[in-house]
């Protein structure tokens, strides 16, 4: 306890004006800190900014809100101008670069959809002569491409001369 009581009167008593004085400014400034948030609410909820002056600020807002608008139009100008002229130039400029290639693809399709089609029909046409010329000796089951290969290579090696011997040999081996 002596010691508290020598640092006592040592320090605080010798700096008591100071120390006093350093306590008034902290309760001036924390009621300046809640006087500066009263004057902010009021500006705040005041709906007349006339005298605040900030006149100049709002001309700045207008005159940026009237380039950002100009801006726009010019974007939106840019946009139509690019769609309407430079889109349609690149895409030509695209399909004459490749025209030569794109009709030789289209003809060599054409050409290919034909054989196809011929070679569709031409299938056709073989099931129809198989299946109504040999149809009633084979039956309706070795009218598969599988079964009638198997029939071919059966009599190809001269394991069977007749159809009906190659449908005995078949029947044998499944």
């Amino acid at each position: 306890m002596l010691v508290i009581k020598c640092i006592y009167r040592a320090v605080l008593l010798k700096h008591k004006e100071t120390i006093l004085a350093a306590q008034d400014t902290r309760i001036q400034i924390l009621d300046n800190k809640k006087r500066i948030k009263k004057i902010e609410k009021n500006i705040k909820k005041d709906k007349n900014e006339d005298m605040y002056g900030l006149e100049s600020y709002d001309s700045k807002i207008n005159s940026l809100h009237d380039e950002i608008s100009r801006i726009e139009e010019e974007k939106n100008a840019a946009l139509e101008e690019f769609e309407n002229t430079t889109k349609k130039d690149i895409v030509n400029e695209i399909n004459e670069r490749y025209e030569e290639k794109l009709s030789s693809m289209e003809t060599e399709l054409q050409k290919k959809k034909a054989e196809y089609d011929d070679l569709d029909d031409l299938v056709k046409k073989q099931r129809i002569y198989i299946s109504s010329n040999y149809e009633a000796y084979l039956g309706k089951d070795f009218m598969s491409m599988d079964k009638l290969s198997e029939l071919n290579q059966i009599m190809k090696s001269d394991s069977a001369d007749t159809i009906a011997q190659a449908l005995a040999v078949y029947n044998n081996r499944h």
